[in-house]
């Protein structure tokens, strides 16, 4: 109270004092560049069938290893069948679904399907139709300008997202 000569308020400049300093703290990048694999194996593309396997070979990944969960950057955690959004395309979006997690060396690459979600206006929500079949892509999870993972529900054939932010327009 002697310090901040706050006689009248003191637990609110506390509580600001603190709230500060937990904004500078988080300013630094907590895990940057560092990821953490849970069980990780050999990539192989054998192991993969279809599409897949046949992209994997054309990628050249020798001697990296694929995990099923990754917590990647800042702590966010991927898992394959996750949903993750590119962009906006009009009405619909642009989202792909990560079908591999590679690493190798301090490096983290995904490997996804590309596919669009149209807006279901009586949902309220985009809907995914699970049959069709995208482009698959690498990108590294520094290339995404929506990194967090969309939480997807199935329905029949279907996967339903509930966007919980708001995507910009590209420019």
């Amino acid at each position: 109270m002697r310090n901040t000569k706050n006689f009248i308020n003191p637990e609110l400049t506390c509580a600001e004092r603190q709230q500060m300093y937990f904004c500078y703290s988080s300013l630094e990048p907590i895990l940057e560049n560092s990821f953490e694999e849970i069980d990780p194996i050999n990539l192989s593309p054998d192991s993969y069938s279809g599409e897949l396997s046949a992209f994997l070979r054309d990628q050249n990944l020798t001697g990296w290893s694929a995990s099923k969960t990754v917590i990647a950057n800042h702590g966010i955690s991927y898992k394959c069948g996750d949903v993750l959004v590119l962009g906006r395309n009009g009405p619909s979006l642009a989202v792909a679904i990560l079908k591999v997690l590679a690493s190798k060396d301090n490096q983290l690459k995904f490997i996804l399907e590309t596919t669009s979600a149209l807006f279901i206006p009586a949902h309220g929500c985009y809907e995914i139709d699970i049959d069709s079949t995208g482009i698959l892509i690498q990108l590294s999870p520094e290339s995404f300008k929506y990194p967090v993972p969309q939480p997807a529900y199935s329905k029949g054939k279907k996967m339903l997202i509930s966007l919980k932010h708001t995507i910009l327009e590209d420019e």
